[in-house]
């Protein structure tokens, strides 16, 4: 049996901004079918502004529910399930529901249904955390695979946290957690109106800013975050006139730029080697 812990993202749901108007049904039928109610809410979940109206969210495919589960069970409000699939056994009776495969199609955000969805609510963390040893902002970054990528790498590699500005795709919404791989459940997210709204907060903290063209190489002695914050621009328009140190990745080919996902990761397992991430 896999043991659900009350995590931080637990936490923050407990004292979310978000105020859901989706309250649980406690008239089931029989065998906890799905309601007509439970699917019409699954279907407008799919769309980002009802996602912010209910503050709830999807999560779709055995391995990213199973890493719901196991990090942030307390915050699942229910489970489908196709006929056929077997139950989880870390949810209680009462949140899992069953519905055919046909219906289950009708659902889903996928076009080949692997027959487990849940709806979860979700939150952002209220207080910034200290740069220690920095922190990862993610300005802009539009594309939920390369928001999903980022998060995975970002926990992967052992940060604890990841600031997203409003420009931002959403980390909740169904590509980018399957692209994360339910990296979001492991992280603590924080939900920025801008950059400046972290130097506000931390002005004596360095702002090093990602440039395919310009600046220190991020292999150099000069490339160094620490106490300050490593800010990812967006696909299209990079991190802008943003005041602050460039950092830049040696590109000795004939290639413009790299995709935002592999630059981050390169960055990300710079500062890994250099040992100044927990664990190393």
């Amino acid at each position: 049996m896999v043991a659900v812990r009350d995590c931080a993202f637990c936490a923050r749901v407990r004292g979310s901004a978000y105020s859901s108007t989706y309250e649980p049904t406690t008239d089931l039928l029989p065998m906890n079918a799905l309601t007509r109610r439970q699917g019409s809410l699954i279907r407008r979940l799919h769309d980002r502004r009802s996602r912010r109206k209910e503050g709830l969210f999807l999560v779709e495919g055995q391995r990213c529910c199973e890493e719901a589960f196991i990090h942030a069970g307390k915050a699942v409000e229910f489970v489908v399930l196709a006929e056929g699939f077997e139950a989880p056994r870390s949810i209680s009776a009462e949140r899992i529901h069953r519905c055919s495969v046909a219906e289950f199609a009708t659902v889903s955000t996928t076009q080949n249904a692997q027959g487990i969805l849940a709806v979860m609510r979700y939150a952002y963390a209220s207080e910034l955390p200290s740069p220690e040893p920095y922190t990862l902002i993610l300005d802009g970054v539009g594309d939920p695979g390369n928001m999903g990528t980022i998060l995975r790498t970002a926990w992967a590699c052992g940060l604890r946290s990841v600031c997203v500005t409003d420009g931002s795709c959403d980390p909740y919404s169904p590509k980018t957690i399957r692209a994360g791989m339910g990296a979001q459940f492991s992280l603590t997210l924080f939900k920025l109106q801008s950059v400046a709204e972290w130097q506000t907060r931390f002005p004596d903290g360095r702002l090093w800013l990602t440039d395919p063209h310009e600046g220190a190489r991020c292999m150099d002695a000069a490339f160094d975050p620490r106490g300050g914050a490593l800010v990812i621009g967006g696909e299209a328009h990079g991190v802008g006139d943003l005041p602050g140190a460039r950092v830049t990745i040696p590109m000795p080919g004939q290639a413009e730029s790299l995709n935002v996902a592999q630059a981050t990761t390169i960055l990300l397992y710079e500062t890994l080697r250099r040992g100044w991430l927990p664990g190393t």
